[in-house]
């Protein structure tokens, strides 16, 4: 992975050198998709970086795992770069946020993102909760609006690092802790991590507590990805887990749930663990941002994408707690601004 703020001054690169053919590739995942940028020579790109600060090896993998290029991408970004990621690289110790090593280890996201869904949503969250509140609150039944029910944000919040969370922390966080167990005999561990978790009450308390699960996208590629890559002890948890959800919905268990829309499909199955085993009010709400620079996507366009995923996973009615949710980008490219913790 290499920092060349000439090419691109807000991510590091994927740079993959070809020996034999000298074919070499510059790779930017930020995005969350793969985008070639060039094809750099080997000593050009050597002269102007420097291993261990804005040159770093990485193990061989496969080039087309977009998400394994993006996770290992904002890892370096946020250890090495200024929050805006356009200024000289810092060393970790300058950085506002450090992912901690076990963070690291469990596939838990923390820290200032650059761009994206994770920087709009971070935004939202922490500058504009009401608007992404009330959007979300004109998607529930009528019945449940008119208790003026309100929702509270645990994650990501800026006081905490704008850490996510997944497995018994997410539960946690949403007042379900001691429901861990129950999702571990249901999914296996390194299940979602949730892009943003909130509780919703209403003041007068004739409402069960809920739960607001966020998955939100800035482009429409983000809805794909590798599929399903856990090992063949998870996969069975996982295929057992998906059939159930599959028999609820009347799904027909052809469908592969499995395969480029797993992302999609493994957040459905939360939902149904929620609402279904823990008999927890619960909506999943897929969120989408419009006019993101790194998209762009408007809604029509976002509208179709999402039905042709609901028609290929086999989703031909609605699903109970499941939401769409479409809201303007806030961040439009202008150098990154603090969010007060």
């Amino acid at each position: 992975m290499v920092y060349l703020p000439a090419i691109e001054p807000a991510s590091y690169l994927l740079f993959v050198v070809q020996e034999l053919t000298g074919n070499n590739k510059l790779r930017n995942y930020a995005s969350g998709s793969e985008r070639v940028l060039g094809k750099p020579g080997t000593t050009t790109v050597f002269r102007e970086t420097q291993i261990g600060k804005t040159r770093h090896e990485c193990d061989p993998h496969k080039v087309d795992d977009c998400r394994f290029w993006f996770d290992k991408t904002q890892e370096l970004n946020r250890h090495y770069l200024s929050v805006g990621g356009g200024n000289s690289p810092k060393t970790p110790v300058e950085t506002q946020v450090v992912v901690k090593s076990a963070d690291e280890a469990a596939g838990i996201l923390a820290g200032r993102a650059i761009r994206g869904s994770r920087r709009q949503l971070q935004d939202y969250v922490n500058s504009c909760p009401d608007a992404l509140s009330e959007q979300i609150l004109r998607q529930l039944p009528a019945k449940d609006r008119e208790l003026k029910p309100r929702i509270k944000w645990v994650s990501p919040l800026a006081k905490e690092g704008f850490r996510e969370y997944r497995d018994a922390e997410f539960l946690e966080r949403v007042g379900l802790g001691d429901s861990a167990s129950h999702l571990a005999s249901f999914w296996p561990s390194k299940g979602p991590c949730w892009d943003a978790l909130g509780v919703i009450s209403d003041p007068a308390g004739k409402m069960k507590p809920g739960v607001i699960l966020v998955e939100a996208k800035s482009h429409i590629a983000e809805i794909f990805g590798s599929g399903c890559q856990a090992t063949p002890r998870s996969r069975l948890k996982i295929e057992s887990a998906i059939s159930q959800v599959q028999s609820w919905y009347a799904v027909s268990t052809g469908e592969n749930w499995l395969g480029p829309l797993y992302q999609f499909a493994n957040r459905i199955a939360h939902l149904f663990f929620l609402r279904e085993r823990l008999g927890t009010p619960t909506w999943l709400v897929n969120l989408y941002f419009t006019g993101d620079p790194i998209g762009p996507a408007d809604r029509a366009e976002w509208e179709i994408a999402v039905a042709g995923v609901k028609t290929q996973l086999g989703l031909t009615s609605l699903v109970p707690g499941m939401v769409e949710v479409f809201l303007p980008a806030l961040y439009k490219g202008e150098p990154p601004s603090e969010i007060s913790s």
